[in-house]
């Protein structure tokens, strides 16, 4: 005995009708009784509407694609009527008092012709209703299945966070005005390493394609090749989290001189300023013609000096980079 009538049929089409789906989904489970196959259908619709559901509510889908996938489950939900109501009109169809055949009288059994061999076999009898809802129900949770893994994975490309950038920045401690690292620097933030980049004058470096997934790692500078000997202090920040736009601070190794400023005569030039090669370094001597200059480590041995007093050059001379040769410096005054 079927588990639903024509007016079940009716009410769950108006439901659909008016765009109720989750209410004709409701209406429609209970009446399929033990027919596990149209349930399983019904609850991959139920599923596939709350996944539109949460596309509509999380603004992840046009209302263009919203209005194309309802129609395909309103579909779907009018396929499954079309199959009930087909069931109910087979089911009247048998129930039906069978007609008695005529009593045949002898003459007639007697006269009864045989069917001739060669016309041929007979036709096939179509196959039952049953087996042809069975089908379709596996056609449309096959159907149903493959949109919703469709679905899934095109929100999931669509929700996917974009590759983050990086902008990273050097700066010097103690800054010298004249000192522009140079070399190359990478950065290595959790299992994504980027290539080498030179290190411009600015000491500025911009990193792209960073997968998002690496944003809490922690961000690591890598220097190779340097002019000047140095090492990473500290950062602005830790990770991509925190900032896209992080400064390193890096601890130069340097070398402290100290010396006196005199003339030919060995008398000492007071307040006389000190120049090393054209504003790498300065320093201004005291009362006393007594200077101390710091430099950072250098891979020459001779360096470019040059003596102003008051704004004026006294002289520029090349000097070897050793404490001896800088305890006194001796410049021509006029």
């Amino acid at each position: 005995m079927l588990a639903y009538s024509k007016d079940d049929i009716e009410k769950i089409r108006h439901l659909i009708a008016e765009g109720a789906n989750q209410e004709a989904i409701n209406a429609l489970y209970p009446i399929l009784g033990h027919d596990v196959e149209l349930k399983d259908t019904v609850l991959l619709l139920k599923n596939r509407l709350a996944v539109l559901n949460k596309a509509v509510r999380e603004g992840t889908i046009t209302k263009e694609e919203e209005n194309v996938e309802r129609n395909t489950i309103n579909r779907n939900l009018l396929d499954i009527l079309t199959g009930l109501e087909s069931d109910m009109e087979n089911k009247h169809d048998s129930s039906a008092a069978p007609v008695p055949e005529p009593v045949k009288t002898p003459e007639e059994t007697r006269t009864h012709r045989i069917p001739d061999k060669h016309e041929g076999p007979k036709k096939p009898k179509s196959p039952p209703p049953v087996l042809i809802r069975g089908l379709l129900a596996l056609a449309t949770i096959l159907i149903t299945v493959l949109i919703e893994r469709s679905i899934n994975g095109w929100l999931e490309g669509r929700n996917a966070s974009p590759d983050k950038s990086l902008i990273v920045r050097l700066a010097l401690q103690p800054a010298y005005p004249g000192i522009r690292q140079a070399g190359l620097a990478k950065v290595a933030i959790g299992k994504f390493t980027s290539l080498p980049q030179p290190i411009p004058p600015e000491g500025m470096l911009h990193v792209t394609n960073i997968p998002a997934e690496f944003a809490e790692d922690s961000v690591k500078l890598e220097l190779h090749e340097v002019k000047f000997p140095c090492r990473v202090t500290g950062q602005s920040a830790p990770n991509l989290e925190k900032s896209n736009d992080i400064t390193f601070y890096l601890e130069l190794a340097t070398v402290t001189y100290q010396g006196k400023i005199v003339d030919r005569n060995s008398r000492p030039i007071p307040n006389a300023e000190v120049d090393v090669e054209s504003g790498l370094a300065r320093t201004i001597a005291d009362a006393n013609g007594d200077y101390t200059l710091t430099l950072p480590v250098l891979d020459k041995e001779i360096i470019l000096v040059t003596v102003r007093l008051r704004g004026k050059v006294l002289q520029s001379l090349p000097i070897g980079l050793n404490p001896d040769v800088l305890k006194e410096i001796t410049v021509r005054t006029e």
